[in-house]
């Protein structure tokens, strides 16, 4: 149900990294695949982790890393132009 997942995200979608809570997320949410990402941000320096975790093999695929020295908007375009690429050559 709808509350069901409001109350799983917000207890544990921040934390959810485990190959067995993905496959939990991804059922719950009737997909195939999960991008999962990670921002860090140090003085104007940007980085950024992306991984595809397919939900029905519980394995993790495609993975992407950029580094950026740049303003916030910049790195918002580096992000999507990212995340683009990794679904695009995700098996």
């Amino acid at each position: 149900s709808e509350t069901s997942k409001n109350i799983w995200s917000n207890e544990k979608l921040g934390s959810c990294e485990e190959k067995a809570c993905l496959v939990e997320l991804g059922n719950l949410l009737h997909v195939d695949k999960i991008l999962q990402g990670k921002v860090g941000k140090f003085g104007k320096n940007y980085s950024l982790s992306l991984v595809v975790f397919d939900v029905k093999k519980c394995e993790f695929q495609s993975t992407i890393s950029r580094g950026c020295k740049c303003k916030e908007p910049d790195f918002i375009g580096v992000l999507k132009k990212s995340a683009l690429e990794l679904m695009t050559k995700a098996p």
